[in-house]
């Protein structure tokens, strides 16, 4: 498949989990402990997530090991991506960019997985389990994909684009459910 002739700055790509490799194997495991804790209903074929910050320059930004970093839109793997872009809301393309110059370098935050890992592992014994170590760690942040991208569309749109679960605990997942994204490619 190749990249969407209509990109917008603040659309979210959504990646599925890759065919084969090592990103196979920990995409399969984030999304199985994902699965454990999640509701029934929950969209969780989602792995990854990143943002068109500029598609005439061919730069998105994500948050992936080992830290923040610009990605080139042209050399993403479309044929396991679906762009959702924000409904009702203004991007301001400037506020974007100035979020990701911000975020550039940060490090990932492998705590942050260790944690969603632990939740999903208590949420195959217990759900209110898992909803008291989610709302134990509330304020407790870490920098994945999701939570960043998250937090660059709140700073592009003044909008929180996942109100239900708080910026520290924003799934792939999340961003597919969010009332202010619509799936466009």
């Amino acid at each position: 498949m190749n990249q969407p002739k209509n990109l917008q700055p603040g659309d979210v790509l959504l990646y599925s989990t890759p065919p084969s490799g090592i990103w196979n194997f920990i995409g399969r495991g984030i999304s199985f402990f994902e699965g454990l804790a999640a509701d029934p209903g929950d969209n969780i074929k989602y792995e990854h997530a990143a943002i068109v910050v500029d598609p005439a320059s061919d730069q998105g930004f994500e948050t992936n090991p080992p830290s923040a970093h610009w990605i080139r839109l042209s050399e993403q793997p479309w044929d396991r991506i679906d762009v959702y872009r924000p409904t009702g809301l203004k991007v301001d393309q400037n506020k974007l960019l100035g979020f990701c110059y911000a975020r550039l370098g940060q490090p990932y935050s492998y705590a942050t997985i260790a944690r969603f890992l632990g939740i999903g592992l208590v949420g195959a014994v217990s759900s209110k389990a898992a909803g008291w170590l989610i709302r134990r760690n509330e304020g407790w942040h870490g920098e994945v994909c999701s939570t960043m991208v998250d937090d660059a569309l709140e700073a592009a749109t003044g909008k929180d684009i996942v109100p239900q679960n708080g910026q520290d605990n924003v799934r792939p997942s999340d961003l597919a459910s969010s009332q202010y994204l619509t799936l466009v490619a």
